[in-house]
């Protein structure tokens, strides 16, 4: 999900605009749009000026795979 919110935000796609498609989502455990929620916003914010496409993804990957 944190690579496809980075190519969001690198097509233009506003934070309000990427929240608002989370809205769209369908979610199994609430917890789960909380969790993409705070991807959203490390995307968004300062970490995203950093990261690309595959980086995001590979950052979070190894987060979620460290317990964090």
């Amino acid at each position: 999900f944190a690579s496809q919110a980075m190519r969001w935000r690198e097509e233009g796609v506003t934070r309000e605009q990427a929240l608002a498609r989370l809205d769209e989502r369908s979610y199994g455990d609430p917890v789960e749009r909380k969790n993409l929620e705070l991807v959203l916003r490390m995307v968004f914010g300062r970490y995203g000026n950093s990261w690309t496409v595959e980086s995001a993804g590979n950052v979070i990957r190894s987060d979620c795979e460290t317990g964090r």
